[in-house]
């Protein structure tokens, strides 16, 4: 049965790799033909025929969910419309500083019969205001409590994500919650009843009524937030700072609900009843010698289990945790002993029964991997003779050995997951989880859920606020010395995206390493892992460039690649002021292209949907040189003062130059030459007319950025002696208004493709059917980031080749 529970998860694993789904009918064909085989075969072929089955039924199954879910879509005619509904709250909210979230199940579309999906995820602003640069906080927002059933106007609109390079694929992320729509609240929304639950809002009530009654003491509390995720698992409210200390150091697995403190918590409930069982009597004798109290107390540490997976949300960790307790408790019944690798695949194929997307979660594979390198470990530990008679300084110093052994493998067999889910290695892991798991799973964790306990059931008094500060401050020392590990140059090594293959090959590896001792020259399969640590994308020769066009919405952002040279032509928009695309788009994706440094940055002009990524850039990556149409230093002031935060560039002798005609500078027999013409002193801010545009001349091809310039610049280049075409990649002006890509400058330039680069569904209609006809009538190919996600462009001896990065990870929930 082995080799069926194996096709079931490559089933299950390689249905979320397809862009398009499989024929249910071809599959429930396939299924019955193999079934009646495996009747008449035996040896090997039986063996490949379960595997086949296995395969066939999580396809088939999987595949049939898939269909329902897409079946519940919201319809082109409804997006971008407002639309009158009555929803129920289903999950917790969460308060942002002048917004609430929350998804809701459609309970009454109105008059509209189909079209509006069930599942909608709600954003409910509260503020009257917006701005850029200040934090609007509102203090009395609506309480929204799941269960609660309100009437709502909302302006709906698909799942949208922008598509890069080690970017967050929200699309994927959405599905799989079942969020199959977008809601925009549009004026004030009616509550028509305070409860009507379902099982799910009401567990759902339980944790919000907890998290309530915890702000109490912990809201206002540096680090009060992570003590609320480690009671209730809600950690929408940890900082950004936080989360990045957390990757840094390792240990983001002690801030949700992991296994462990599941596992820890079970097991001293376990003790405990153990404890309590053989001290009851029963008929004038002990308990104990009429029933088997292991038994007893092994079911009550499974209910405490589960009531802490409710608790915590039922995410991926507490769903393998719970069902290997319970599995290993019906079996321990049973006397029917499971090894752990039967455990596990039993395991896993029950949760992707209960949810087939749980396979497209980072905790699915961690959560598991962690289990499986732990139990390896211990076991190769517990075969020794451990701990002879000897000194307590010896003794103490073995375990502590053992102890840094266990923390150190983890990390290495963690590592092809974590490069592949966050571009990061943490050198700092083995140090960090050798005290947090200690401090933060033994000590912190039970005393955060023994006082969320104890506040349900008294009323707030001095005592209750004490230990809550307490439990506040062990916490704090434990984040101060991470923080200071944290600031180490060499805390963590960013990694960039290596290809399926390699990852294959450092599994492989680190499966080696974990064998049994006595495999000969087992060490040597360190030589399938290194090469993922130091491995770089591929290598331009002289006179070779590589262009890649960001998908950051209604913004620009053009990352240029020479043999030894980065370039990145503007910085995308500015959201908010805790929100911009170089710290949401433009970072990650250096991360995962390998780019520690940029050599030159290029801000065409001061529109904040093209500087607004600036501060962000300058304090997070080595920047070398700058240009700019405007005082970049100015624009710099202007943000502290806005932001009113400091910002200090990590090159403290960062200067600028303006960007303007005649200036040229050569790299790896690359010509970058700018092509704007100089229009008096350089201004305080600068406008799309002012653009830089900037000309890349390789060997092979050439490349024409352009910014935000209107008809009238686009007339004023193609009369420049230093303009000469074709250029075969050309930037559409002004992401393609109508104010720019004149049919002059479209039969001057000559491109083989022009890109334009917009939001989906952009307010403002760019690019303009007009403008794309324009292009495509001259035989232009015309390209739109917000279909096509990022375009990556390779001007090699070989010819142009053009990646769409959205068609590339295409899966088949992608709109």
């Amino acid at each position: 049965m082995m080799w069926l529970c194996v096709g079931l998860l490559t089933g299950f694993f390689l249905l979320q790799q397809l862009a398009v789904l499989p024929d249910v009918q071809w599959l429930l064909v396939a299924i019955i033909v193999i079934a009646v085989t495996l009747l008449k075969i035996v040896g090997l072929w039986r063996c490949i025929g379960l595997f086949l089955l296995g395969f066939c039924l999580s396809l088939g199954y999987g595949t049939y969910h898939a269909k329902q879910r897409l079946a519940d879509y919201l319809s082109e005619q409804h997006e971008g419309k407002v639309s009158s509904v009555v929803v129920r709250v289903q999950q917790l909210a969460i308060y942002r500083d002048n917004t609430i979230q929350f998804d809701v199940e459609v309970l009454d579309k109105g008059s509209i019969k189909e079209g509006i999906p069930s599942h909608i995820r709600v954003y409910w602003s509260q503020g009257e205001h917006f701005s850029l640069y200040k934090r609007e906080h509102i203090d009395n927002m609506p309480e929204v409590r799941p269960g609660q059933v309100w009437e709502m106007s909302l302006k709906l609109s698909r799942p949208n994500t922008l598509m890069n390079p080690g970017g967050f694929d929200n699309e994927s992320y959405l599905f799989r919650e079942n969020i199959r729509a977008i809601g925009n609240v549009i004026g004030t929304p009616v509550l028509k009843e305070q409860e009507q639950h379902t099982l799910q809002s009401y567990i759902q009530a339980w944790r919000h009524d907890i998290r309530k009654n915890l702000h109490t003491y912990w809201g206002d509390k540096r680090y009060g937030a992570v003590l609320i995720a480690l009671v209730i698992g809600d950690q929408q409210g940890i900082s950004t700072q936080d989360w990045l200390l957390f990757n840094r150091s390792g240990m983001t697995h002690l801030v949700s609900i992991s296994g462990s403190h599941i596992t820890m918590l079970s097991g001293l409930v376990t003790l405990l009843s153990l404890w309590g069982l053989k001290r009851c009597s029963w008929q004038g004798s002990l308990l104990a010698n009429h029933y088997d109290i292991s038994a007893f107390a092994y079911s009550f540490g499974i209910v405490i289990a589960l009531l802490y997976c409710l608790l915590a949300g039922w995410g991926i960790p507490a769903q393998r945790t719970f069902l290997m307790l319970l599995l290993g408790y019906i079996f321990y019944l049973l006397q029917r002993p499971l090894s752990l690798s039967q455990l596990f695949i039993i395991t896993a194929i029950i949760v992707l029964i209960l949810d087939p997307w749980a396979i497209l979660s980072t905790g699915f594979y961690l959560s598991f991997a962690a289990v499986a390198v732990l139990h390896i470990l211990l076991n190769r530990l517990r075969q020794r003779q451990r701990y002879p008679k000897q000194e307590h300084r010896v003794l103490y110093w073995q375990m502590l050995k053992d102890w840094a052994i266990v923390q150190g493998v983890i990390t290495l067999a963690l590592a092809p997951f974590l490069m592949y889910f966050f571009n990061q290695i943490s050198f700092i892991s083995p140090i960090v989880n050798a005290y947090a798991v200690v401090s933060v799973g033994l000590i912190i964790t039970p005393m955060a859920l023994l006082f969320a306990l104890l506040s349900v059931f008294f009323e707030p008094n001095t005592w209750l606020h004490h230990l809550a500060l307490i439990n506040h401050q062990l916490l704090s020392w434990v984040m101060e010395l991470t923080q200071y590990l944290a600031q180490l140059p060499w805390a963590s090594l960013d990694v960039s995206i290596i290809p399926m293959w390699m990852r294959v090959l450092c599994g492989l590896g680190i499966f080696i390493l974990l064998l049994p001792r006595g495999i000969p020259y087992r060490y040597l399969a360190l030589i399938f892992v290194v090469p993922a640590f130091f491995f770089s994308q591929h290598h331009l020769r002289e006179g070779e460039w590589q262009a890649l066009f960001f998908d950051i919405g209604q913004a620009g952002a053009v990352l240029l690649k020479t043999k030894n040279h980065t370039l990145l032509f503007d910085t995308g928009v500015r959201r908010s002021a805790n929100d911009d695309s170089g710290g949401r788009v433009i970072l990650p994706t250096l991360r995962a292209l390998g780019i520690k440094a940029i050599d030159t940055l290029v801000v065409s002009h001061a529109d904040i949907d093209h500087s607004g990524g600036l501060a962000t850039l300058i304090q997070s990556i080595w920047v070398k040189k700058a240009y700019a149409s405007f005082q970049l230093d100015h624009f710099l002031d202007r943000e502290e003062r806005l932001l009113d935060q400091k910002i200090e560039s990590l090159n403290p002798l960062l200067s600028y130059k303006r960007c303007a005609e005649g200036q040229t500078f050569v790299v790896d027999n690359v010509i970058f030459r700018f092509l704007n013409p100089v229009i008096g002193h350089i201004p305080l801010k600068s406008t799309n007319h002012q653009s830089c545009v900037l000309a890349v001349e390789g060997k092979y091809h050439r490349l024409l950025l352009t910014g935000d310039i209107l008809a009238e610049q686009e007339q004023q280049l193609y009369q420049l002696t230093a303009f000469s075409p074709p250029y075969q990649i050309v930037q559409v002006p002004h992401h393609g208004s109508k104010s720019s890509s004149s049919q002059e400058f479209i039969n001057e330039v000559q491109a083989k493709y022009a890109i334009a680069q917009t939001a989906y569904k952009n307010r403002f209609k760019h690019p303009h059917p007009q403008i794309k006809a324009r292009w495509q009538q001259q035989g232009t190919v015309f390209l739109n980031t917000a279909d096509t996600g990022a375009v990556q462009i390779s001007s090699t001896i070989l010819n142009l080749h053009v990646d769409l990065f959205r068609e590339q990870e295409r899966r088949y929930w992608h709109r």
